[in-house]
């Protein structure tokens, strides 16, 4: 219910007393105005007669708690405000606003307190309610708000767009696709395909838009791997509206709808995972008859109803909704502090500035909302990074490194970085005046392959490495 909503049926509550005593008194034979003063004193126990018929003896009843709950309603701001008051006082206090599940798991952990109209003090707030009241609620607020850690649940924003760096846009589709690949970590099966894998997606719309954005930043193995997304379901011009995918190395096939015309091609996939929402059970029971012997990875809309299925192993079930809800994936406080340590070193080797006057809350500050971004997706890369290291029996400091492993890795980080760009529309072109970008016109003189770059600009890419496996603090 909205705001305005719950003020209305507050306001019905506290008048009903009213309404049924004055009928009750004017039925007994009393004026109008006589009715509605004497129903009046019950909200104050000033009504003292003997009630003259079931009416008025539900409104003497009723009147005083009226009066009661609405002095308890006007005194709980206050006393909601006075402990908000005393919670900002400690560095961590969180305001929670629009989803009373999320606040109660954060109270386990975390001083919080529930927001509901006013805006309370605190540190970091999480409005968590309809995207349209959330937004509202941080328009009204702006000024306020602008210096504090805010986190608002957005679906129809892209978290690149947004211009203070205060403000982080949560999105559970995108928070639950960056988890998954890193959950699922495909290294091994990489590994023991020779290098070359072939998932199916079934199912597209949001859902499938952030699995796949995530997943070609995410599942990057080998400077020659050979990796096929064959996605089925309404790409509504997806292809269209992000020419970068023709410059990006794996393979990216969008079929019709109908999975059931591609068998052969889905019994020989190395990955089906089944994004589709609606009618969900029915496609994963067509699913387990057409394919048998396949497992299926399925984005779970409703986790419960699966276990009641017969042949449960074969479904590998990503619980999407609750995972996106943890509270350390909305943070993310270690791929923000990843993402921060990048953009402070690139200050400190290209800044002007001497370097002992450099802060990291200052330069993330000063980045662009997209090169932000773009370091928060190096960021989210390093964990893989971090994997394929372990697999390969390498120290995740970085100590034992060689430098042909360290080339390829900043190979990868490369090959990340053009992809991260491709998605957003970027492509390769030399801008006018010795510049090495042109973000109108959003070309870059370093999207070429890694080969080709001079070796000032790998050393962007192997710095990046060793910064990111420098960070040990989160």
């Amino acid at each position: 219910m909205s705001i305005k909503g719950k003020q209305l049926f507050r306001g019905f509550l506290f008048s009903l007393p009213l309404i049924i005593g004055t009928i009750g008194l004017k039925i007994s034979g009393e004026s109008l105005l006589n009715s509605m003063f004497d129903t009046v004193t019950m909200y104050a126990l000033n009504y003292g007669t003997e009630p003259v018929n079931q009416l008025v003896e539900i409104a003497r009843w009723t009147a005083p708690l009226a009066t009661a709950t609405g002095i308890i309603l006007m005194i709980q701001p206050v006393l909601r405000a006075l402990h908000a008051k005393l919670l900002s006082l400690r560095k961590e206090s969180i305001a929670v606003y629009g989803d009373p599940a999320l606040f109660h798991r954060l109270q386990a952990k975390y001083p919080v307190i529930q927001g509901d109209q006013e805006l309370l003090s605190a540190h970091t707030y999480l409005l968590f309610g309809e995207e349209q009241e959330n937004l509202d609620f941080y328009q009204e607020h702006l000024a306020a708000l602008c210096n504090h850690e805010v986190y608002l649940r957005c679906a129809s924003l892209p978290s690149q767009m947004i211009q203070n760096p205060r403000l982080h846009l949560y999105n559970p589709e995108e928070t639950a696709a960056r988890l998954y690949w890193k959950q699922r970590n495909l290294i091994s099966l990489f590994q023991s395909h020779h290098f070359t894998l072939n998932i199916v997606i079934i199912g597209f719309g949001r859902i499938g838009e952030e699995l796949l954005f995530w997943g070609l930043q995410n599942n990057i193995f080998s400077p020659d791997q050979s990796i096929a997304y064959h996605v089925f379901g309404e790409e509504n011009g997806y292809r269209l509206l992000h020419p970068g995918l023709n410059k990006i190395s794996d393979a990216i096939q969008f079929y019709s709808p109908a999975w059931w015309e591609q068998l052969s091609l889905l019994q020989q996939a190395d990955r089906i995972i089944i994004c589709q929402q609606e009618n969900q059970i029915q496609t994963v029971q067509k699913l387990l008859s057409a394919l048998p012997g396949k497992d299926l990875d399925i984005w779970a809309s409703h986790v419960k109803t699966f276990t009641l299925c017969e042949e449960q192993k074969r479904l590998k079930l990503f619980d999407w909704k609750e995972e996106a809800l943890r509270p350390e994936y909305i943070f993310d406080a270690t791929t923000l502090c990843r993402a921060k340590a990048i953009s402070l070193r690139y200050a400190q080797l290209y800044s002007q500035n001497s370097t002992s006057t450099l802060d990291i809350e200052t330069e993330w500050m000063k980045l662009s909302s997209f090169a932000r971004y773009s370091n928060i997706s190096s960021a989210d890369y390093h964990e893989i990074r971090l994997r394929m290291m372990q697999s390969a029996g390498l120290s995740t400091d970085g100590s034992n490194l060689t430098n042909d492993q360290l080339e390829q890795l900043s190979e990868l980080e490369h090959i990340r970085w053009c992809r991260f760009h491709f998605l957003n529309n970027w492509k390769y072109g030399k801008p006018l005046k010795g510049a090495t970008k042109d973000s109108l016109l959003r070309i870059h003189q370093d999207l070429l392959p890694y080969a080709e770059l001079s070796d000032a600009e790998k050393e962007k890419d192997r710095e990046a490495i060793r910064v990111l496996l420098s960070v040990r603090e989160y």
